[in-house]
């Protein structure tokens, strides 16, 4: 997902700012997508809104308003009577999420890139490989994180409704990867991006689509494992509540549909 402690986003308020009053809602539904992404609500979750409020610390209206804002994403699904499900991780979801990158991130290749976006990526690439190279247990999140960040600025160019599928797209990956992870003890490492920059620099179209399809064929043959080895056959992570499995058709939550990202997010992406 979006890096937020990056050096390279921007950010709006002055540090240990709290939000302001007409921004608790926003701020709430930044919260808990955060949770749901990095699976700190683990998929198949079941919650209250009063869990909700203890455990992150946000104001009882300002979450309810964000749990409908997350339904419509499609992230959380409404059980009436019972609370909240956070929203499962299927193998049917994730063959879906693979088919609809395919169909997304090739439109990336062909974007033109001036040489202040071009050295921004190498940037961002640059730290991913010293990353790569450390042993130290906050490593590997933080490459995942700055991996995330280069592809944001690679999709920079695109419109608005690309970069906000793709945002999408790319976080729910972040999502399922975390969780065939859990389920399966294996572990999934950000591609080497160092081709890719040196196309986008080179303005190589077809060097550049390549380089996308085979990290995604990467993710795919990691997700073929990771099923094989039962990742899925598990619930949420020990001492979460879940229920059985709900088909978000029959809710009104449809997987695919974009979302707008945060004020954060989409002031990132521009830099």
């Amino acid at each position: 997902m979006y890096d937020r402690s990056s050096p390279f986003v921007a950010r709006p308020a002055a540090p240990g700012a709290l939000p302001a009053a007409a921004s608790k809602s926003e701020f709430a539904a930044d919260r808990l997508r955060d949770a749901i992404l990095t699976c700190a609500l683990a998929p198949s979750e079941t919650v209250s809104e009063q869990e909700l409020t203890e455990r992150f610390g946000l104001n009882r209206a300002a979450t309810r308003a964000a749990l409908a804002r997350l339904s419509g994403e499609g992230l959380v699904l409404a059980l009436p009577r019972r609370g909240w499900q956070v929203a499962p991780v299927t193998a049917e979801l994730i063959g879906g999420l693979i088919a609809a990158r395919r169909a997304l991130e090739p439109a990336l290749a062909a974007l033109p890139r001036d040489a202040a976006a071009a050295a921004g990526l190498r940037g961002l690439w640059e730290v991913c490989r010293a990353l790569a190279g450390r042993g130290d247990a906050g490593a590997p999140e933080a490459l995942r994180g700055y991996d995330r960040e280069l592809m944001g600025h690679l999709a920079a160019p695109a419109s608005p409704w690309i970069r906000n599928w793709l945002a999408q797209a790319w976080d729910n990956s972040d999502r399922m990867l975390r969780h065939l992870e859990a389920g399966s003890g294996l572990r999934h490492a950000p591609p080497d991006r160092g081709a890719l920059v040196a196309a986008a620099e080179a303005g190589d179209a077809a060097a550049l689509a390549s380089e996308l399809s085979a990290g995604l064929d990467a993710f795919e043959a990691f997700a073929g494992r990771a099923l094989l080895a039962g990742a899925l056959d598990g619930a949420a992570a020990p001492g979460k509540k879940t229920t059985p499995m709900t088909d978000p058709s029959r809710t009104g939550a449809q997987d695919a549909q974009p979302r707008r990202p945060s004020r954060t997010q989409q002031e990132g992406k521009t830099r």
